[in-house]
């Protein structure tokens, strides 16, 4: 996917959303939530769905792929040719197993389908992470008003389960917040504990900023790892940023692309991190 700008990223982003939000009310019409599976999955202390019975509508996705084409070729975020391809042959794709791929973090069925039919994998994994991600959404608006973001406490996310893309250490007491990059619920959870294996450890936890930096202090971007499971976390320590600024994860997380590979370089792995694959020059 091309780089672009910083102001036409977010114009190019400003109009992906809208074309998401459209997406995100017509699943009033298609989506049936079962509200005794999720109050039992409450009282269980489990995450309020099963994102392995979630039904998808490959309608609904179809129609957000014919929407969002335009905007991708407007800001040339594909090459033409990519987005014909994909246009040509997207009769031949499960989409419902693509979000659902997605949805689960096992991106061999979408790599599968990108080689057969020679499509850009990225290009795939655009459709398919932002048809997820506005699904879940929708569960967000829908279910949101019964987690607790402050008692859950658990490394995985309480709406839909999935590990932490991000985290945040509040500017009021530096309480520390885990962000999920799928479906955008923050929650709480403890300082000196990994999110994804639970080590407590605090001789093999650790946390590093970048290489060769002179104001550590004035620093609100850092990455936290475990040298247990060997992942990492990125963080933003709202303390040393000014007042008025208020971090927005889904933006931070794809400029602290940086952090991502000093990690990945030190070993490191993140188990969320193709989620950004999507807006950078990578490959999934």
């Amino acid at each position: 996917m091309r780089q672009q700008p910083k102001t036409e990223y977010f114009e190019f982003i400003s109009e992906v959303n809208r074309a998401k939000t459209d997406f995100r009310s017509l699943q009033r019409e298609v989506v049936t939530i079962d509200d005794e599976d999720v109050e039992k999955r409450a009282k269980e202390g489990k995450s309020l769905i099963d994102i392995k019975k979630i039904e998808i509508d490959e309608k609904l996705v179809d129609e957000l792929l014919q929407n969002l084409c335009p905007i991708l070729k407007k800001y040339e975020a594909f090459t033409l040719s990519e987005i014909q391809h994909l246009m040509k042959n997207r009769e031949k794709i499960d989409f419902a197993n693509l979000v659902r791929s997605v949805l689960i973090g096992d991106l061999k069925d979408l790599k599968f389908v990108a080689n057969q039919l020679s499509l850009n994998s990225n290009l795939l994994l655009f459709i398919g992470l932002n048809s997820a991600q506005t699904l879940m959404e929708f569960y967000v608006e829908e279910l949101g008003d019964k987690i607790d973001p402050e008692s859950w406490l658990k490394g995985n996310c309480p709406l839909c389960g999935s590990f932490p893309a991000m985290e945040k250490l509040s500017r009021e007491d530096g309480r520390r917040i885990l962000w999920c990059g799928l479906c955008g619920t923050q929650w709480r959870y403890k300082r000196i504990t990994c999110p994804f294996c639970g080590n407590k450890d605090h001789n093999s936890l650790r946390f590093f900023f970048t290489e060769g930096d002179s104001s550590l202090e004035q620093n609100p971007f850092r990455v936290d790892v475990c040298d247990k499971c060997r992942n990492y976390i990125k963080t933003i320590d709202e303390r040393k940023m000014p007042e008025t600024e208020i971090p927005d994860f889904s933006g931070e997380n794809i400029n602290t692309l940086y952090l991502d590979i000093l990690a990945q370089k030190d070993g490191y792995e993140s188990p969320t991190h193709w989620m950004i694959t999507s807006s950078e020059k990578e490959s999934v």
